[in-house]
């Protein structure tokens, strides 16, 4: 499922964000055409300015950024990377998910690079900023792809502790980050697909204001809890499956939880603990310190 929510990045992410350089329609059929090429090998690509972009990209870790993460854990000369067995599980593991994202950041870069040759340099550089194709497709990567370096994140996620309890939470906060910087247009755009994917209910900070309302309420002496009354309310005016839509959105009749995974509802680790209605605190707990608590549970 993981592997399967990465795949979305690139409507999720990379349209918005190029949708400021191509209307819509044009683009999605580019980033079609784009998925066509990402699959093939490098060398069969037939354009030969963006076959030596590809190359380099991947040389450069542009698209393939995995592939350095493993060089590296691999020189660590670790109790893993000791072992040709571990070795291989690990790869085998991580395989769906490095497939995944090269495919996604294949897709950007091509398509990035695609209307960038269509401007032309000095429209190019009026347009983006960037004198060159190669320059402007990689940022685009970067942007829509993230970058998951120990460079790139806050101070309390650099060190042991930190790195581990903020696990899976780098992609919320690539995502807000660019939503923050896109123009409204956009903006709308890629809160519009995030409602298609995940609902009403996916919106950015939606679960933790819902478990701070009811928090306040339950102590107050009011059986608070919004998302059943919101529920409730949404069957009553149009229906439970169409309630059910709107609140978690298209991908949640696919029998899948995806819409929860891709949904931006629960920023906020842990914020359910003090709620009275709240029996499980666990549950809670093992929500605030993120995998490292699900490996000891």
């Amino acid at each position: 499922a993981s592997a399967a929510v990465n795949l979305t990045q690139t409507p999720m992410m990379t349209l918005p964000f190029l949708s400021q350089f191509e209307p819509a329609g044009a683009l999605i059929q580019r980033l079609t055409q784009a998925a066509n090429l990402a699959v093939q090998k490098v060398e069969k690509i037939p354009n030969q300015r963006l076959r030596e972009a590809l190359e380099r990209a991947e040389m450069d870790g542009v698209t393939a950024p995995q592939e350095i993460y493993q060089l590296t854990a691999t020189a660590a000369n670790n109790i893993f990377a000791g072992s040709r067995l571990a070795s291989a599980l690990l790869r085998g593991w991580g395989a769906p998910f490095a497939m995944a994202e090269g495919f996604n950041r294949r897709i950007a870069f091509i398509s990035a690079f695609q209307i960038a040759e269509k401007m032309g340099p000095a429209d190019l550089l009026a347009k983006t900023g960037f004198r060159d194709a190669f320059a402007f497709a990689e940022d685009a990567v970067n942007q829509t792809q993230g970058i998951y370096n120990k460079g790139n994140r806050m101070n309390v996620g650099r060190g042991t502790a930190g790195s581990v309890l903020m696990t899976f939470k780098q992609y919320s906060i690539m995502y807000l980050e660019l939503l923050k910087r896109l123009p409204p247009k956009q903006r709308a755009i890629m809160v519009g697909l995030l409602v298609l994917a995940a609902g009403g209910g996916g919106l950015p900070g939606v679960e933790d204001a819902e478990d701070l309302w009811d928090t306040i309420g339950q102590w107050l002496g009011f059986a608070s809890n919004s998302k059943r009354t919101l529920r409730n309310t949404l069957t009553e005016w149009m229906g439970r499956d169409a309630a059910d839509m709107a609140m978690n959105g298209l991908l949640s009749r696919v029998g899948i939880d995806l819409h929860g995974r891709m949904g931006m509802h629960n920023l906020i680790p842990g914020t359910g603990i003090m709620k009275q209605s709240s029996v499980d605190k666990g549950r809670d707990l093992e929500e605030f310190f993120g995998p490292a608590a699900s490996v000891v549970k």
